[in-house]
């Protein structure tokens, strides 16, 4: 499989809802940061395809965070304290990336994410580590 750059992480995700991990794959190198490689089955692939907005993340994670069954994609900004999410359609493809708003602020950049239901409410949450050795964890409050 051709990639548009050297991967810096990959993560197997099932993004579109076929049989199949898809893959979506990181690279500080390259302009687009994050691209998402559809499985169309027998160990194939479709071509990459760039995720617009997604650019310098380490990780990106998967998680349904808007409960519209659908997988969103979630990364971090390696180099900022951001994160920004992409909203699945449900069918390997995304709404326009938008950023992750925080009720508080966060001035250290954070590193990879990892996205669980921290508090029980069965919403998926985010916690990640900041530097100097603390995690911050930011609680899903649902779509507005």
């Amino acid at each position: 499989m051709a990639l548009p750059g050297p991967a810096d992480a990959v993560s197997a995700l099932d993004v579109d809802g076929q049989p199949g991990d898809d893959l979506v794959f990181t690279s500080l190198l390259t302009s687009g940061g994050a691209f998402v490689v559809l499985s169309e089955g027998g160990g194939t692939f479709a071509p990459a395809a760039s995720l617009a907005g997604f650019t310098r993340v380490t990780r990106v994670e998967s998680a349904d965070l808007d409960g519209n069954g659908a997988p969103d994609l979630l990364g971090t900004n390696a180099f900022g304290g951001h994160a920004m999410v992409a909203l699945g359609l449900g069918d390997g493809t995304f709404a326009p990336t938008q950023p992750l708003l925080f009720t508080a602020t966060v001035a250290s950049p954070f590193g990879p994410p990892t996205v669980v239901d921290l508090d029980g409410d069965g919403r998926p949450d985010l916690a990640a580590p900041v530097t100097g050795g603390d995690v911050i964890v930011l609680r899903n409050a649902g779509v507005p």
